[in-house]
């Protein structure tokens, strides 16, 4: 897992245009194009600098350096890190 970065947006394009996984998302739009993806990838990368407690993680196939998919954390309590 990490932090996306603007230069996802084809693997984001790409995972997002798989009807199945639009069909399972309430918020993904269909058909998903650059232009969603870039939009998308900055909101993400603006909550981290906000350092707010929201975070989008991407995960990626190392192997491949793909995207493969997303995590998100809501409501991050950060007085309690370890």
């Amino acid at each position: 897992m990490r932090k996306p970065k603007l230069s996802d947006w084809r693997d984001v394009v790409e995972g997002c245009n798989d009807l199945e996984v639009a069909q399972n998302t309430v918020s993904i739009e269909h058909p998903y194009t650059k232009k969603h993806a870039d939009l998308f990838i900055s909101e993400v990368r603006k909550n981290w600098t906000k350092k707010n407690n929201d975070y989008v993680f991407f995960i990626e196939l190392k192997s491949e350096k793909k995207i493969i998919g997303g995590i998100a954390l809501h409501d991050i309590e950060k007085t309690n890190r370890i």
